[in-house]
């Protein structure tokens, strides 16, 4: 007796039973035949035997007809495949057969080749149909709080906290602001905001406001028309509206620039969008989710965040705990995530013996839950035998070992010397020199730079001689150290590409050029060779102001001959005045003035303070105000006076 397939043939000629259960078997399936359909319904719901995974079912019996013992056997909720066969079969009894539940129908005299093919085809086509609704029951148990609690796991107070107040706030219609350190699972909690919340069953569309650069955003949120700017094809539905009905979650709404914050902040008071390039504004119903890593009341203080967009967002606050405050929840974590591992491997889950969760649930963990994802699924696969032991965890991650020499953490040093001699006693110890610091053979050649101001280096001392708190530096301090040793170097690059040619103003590249390493280095690109980097900035910029200004066909400010392209001399001895100095002298200056004092506070100030010279970072220490409404400030104030310029009839140059 064979374990293929059992296959229940019902017919009542004797010699087609004999055939078929002959056949069968030669082809690995388990025969079992009778010749009445009650028999077959006895076979087909026996609770004791085996039941049969298909059944081949004639239409004419002795005593009951075919398709009868097919609606009983539909109606008692038997799914098993059932293929009708019939000698006398027509279309009509074709269809009503498949109508009643029949997955298959064969006309007499029977083909070997198809009667083989049938029985492949609606035992597969069951077996897909069982995944398919087993995967169903498995994602429909996932719903709810239920779901809410597997994916954010925790048993101590502070998760247990966090969940009540997700069930409290899913149940209404309010906007919800999560702020938690990165790693913490924000995410999660949207997602379970959005399952516990009436909006269930609609979407759930995420936009990441740090991987979306802002020339991309308002498309991204709001969607396009075709032909709307390049590359516009076709009309594009933006992740708003696809969030119609259901729950938008704004992630890292801290990165946003404060354009996009004014967008979405529209957006949410009027209820309606509009497409980029569209005349139309259409209402939405969607939820707002945002959340963030950053302070967002720091930001509003340095003028980098909108406040009202923060009151409207922050409607219901919701703080997700590190993982340093719920140590109680590392094992529970830890066995999750091997087990998922596993699953996703198809392989046995490894256990972690006590030891080694006691260490990992001591560790001090600054990528939260995510940083302990990824060392369980290291060491899973690192480990050798089924069990992870406190050997098997990274050198990090192990326990540290008494040693009769003290480590760098268990002393503690008068002064920053002692600390380094201490350092390079042990460093030569171990019979290696510490590396000397290689010699700049630039600095000979270009004269001496500038000296650091004392403090930004890390070790340096303040008069007092305490050690200055040591800090990640920011964008900005790169780009001041950039400039203080190579300004210079920019500023003589930028005068001998085009100065004062088809109404450039040195000065006005220069500060273009300024915003371009601004930006570069909030990007996060590392200037490895600052002289060639600014070179390429330089001629960028010029090139672009140069091709700017002719395309408004302004008269050049220089008088000297186009084709004169004569070094400007440099140093001290022979210094050139700058393009500006130029325009401000002779009769255009009580103009220019004019236009100037038209201009409406506080630009006029920002105006005259970027005219003479000063920096954004200087006007706003001036005036009390951020460097970026500073910057703002003289953007906008410059094209009032451009425009003020064109309005008095100044299309000279000046006006660029």
């Amino acid at each position: 007796m064979t374990d293929g397939p059992r296959i229940l043939i019902c017919d009542d000629e004797p010699g087609i039973r004999k055939t078929l259960s002959q056949i069968l078997t030669d082809e690995g399936y388990t025969v079992d035949a009778v010749g009445l359909g009650q028999d077959a319904l006895q076979r087909a719901f026996d609770a004791d035997g085996p039941r049969p995974e298909a059944i081949l079912l004639d239409v004419w019996l002795p005593d009951v007809d075919g398709l009868t013992v097919l609606d009983r056997l539909r109606a008692g909720g038997l799914e098993t495949p059932v293929v009708m066969i019939s000698g006398h079969g027509t279309v009509d009894t074709a269809v009503q057969a498949v109508k009643r539940g029949a997955d298959d129908f064969l006309e007499k005299p029977l083909a070997l080749e198809r009667v083989l093919l049938t029985l492949d085809k609606v035992l597969e086509r069951h077996r897909l149909a069982k995944e398919r609704d087993a995967l169903k029951r498995e994602l429909l148990s996932r719903t709810g709080d239920e779901a809410a609690r597997e994916t954010l796991l925790g048993t101590g107070a502070a998760m247990t906290r966090l969940l009540d107040e997700i069930a409290r706030a899913g149940a209404s219609e309010a906007r919800v602001l999560i702020t938690g350190e990165s790693g913490v699972g924000k995410e999660l909690a949207a997602r379970a905001l959005h399952r516990a919340s009436p909006r269930a069953a609609g979407p759930f569309v995420e936009v990441n406001g740090a991987a979306i650069p802002e020339e991309l955003i308002e498309s991204e949120l709001f969607g396009h028309m075709k032909g709307s700017f390049t590359g516009a094809v076709e009309d594009r539905k933006g992740k708003w509206e696809q969030a119609d009905g259901g729950t938008l979650f704004l992630d890292e709404i801290g990165d946003m620039s404060p354009r996009t914050q004014s967008k979405i902040l529209r957006a949410i008071q009027d209820g309606r969008i509009t497409r980029v390039g569209g005349a139309r504004a259409f209402a939405t119903d969607v939820r707002i989710v945002a959340a963030t890593n950053r302070d967002l009341p720091a930001l509003i203080r340095a003028g980098t965040f909108r406040e009202d967009l923060y009151f409207r967002l922050a409607v219901v606050p919701l703080v997700v705990p590190p993982l340093s405050e719920r140590p109680e929840d590392v094992p529970l974590l830890v066995t999750h995530f091997a087990e998922s591992l596993a699953r996703r491997r198809g392989r046995r889950a490894k256990t972690f013996e006590p030891e080694a969760l006691e260490v990992l649930a001591k560790r001090r963990w600054p990528g939260n839950v995510r940083e302990l994802q990824n060392l369980v699924e290291r060491v899973l696969l690192m480990s050798p035998g089924p069990v992870v032991r406190t050997a098997d965890l990274p050198p990090e991650d192990r326990p540290a070992r008494a040693s009769p020499v003290a480590s760098d953490e268990s002393v503690s040093y008068a002064t920053l010397a002692d600390a380094r001699e201490a350092f390079e006693r042990r460093y030569l110890a171990r019979g290696r020199a510490p590396r000397p610091r290689p010699h700049d053979a630039t600095q000979e050649d270009e004269g001496p730079r500038p000296r650091r101001r004392q403090g930004t280096r890390l070790g340096s001392r303040t008069s007092s001689g305490a050690r200055e708190r040591k800090r990640m530096p920011t964008p900005e301090d790169r780009l001041r150290e950039v400039l203080e040793e190579y300004g210079g170097f920019l500023r003589r690059a930028i005068e001998r590409l085009a100065p004062g040619r088809s109404g450039v103003l040195a000065d006005d590249v220069e500060q273009e050029a300024r915003i371009r390493v601004w930006k570069a280095l909030q990007s996060g690109t590392e200037i490895t060779d600052p002289p060639s980097y600014l070179c390429r900035v330089a001629l960028t910029a010029t090139v672009d102001a140069v091709r700017a200004a002719r395309s408004r066909k302004e008269e050049p400010l220089d008088t000297r001959r186009p084709g004169d392209d004569a070094p400007i001399a440099e140093g001290p001895a022979s210094p050139r005045p700058s393009p500006e100095a130029e325009v401000l002298q002779g009769e255009r200056v009580a103009g220019l003035r004019r236009a100037v004092d038209s201009l409406p506070e506080p630009r006029r100030s920002a105006v005259r303070l970027h005219l003479r010279g000063f920096r954004p970072e200087e006007v706003g220490r001036l005036m009390g105000w951020s460097q970026a409404k500073a910057r703002n400030l003289a953007y906008r104030g410059l094209e009032d006076l451009r425009a003020e310029l064109r309005r008095r009839e100044w299309n000279d140059g000046t006006a660029s």
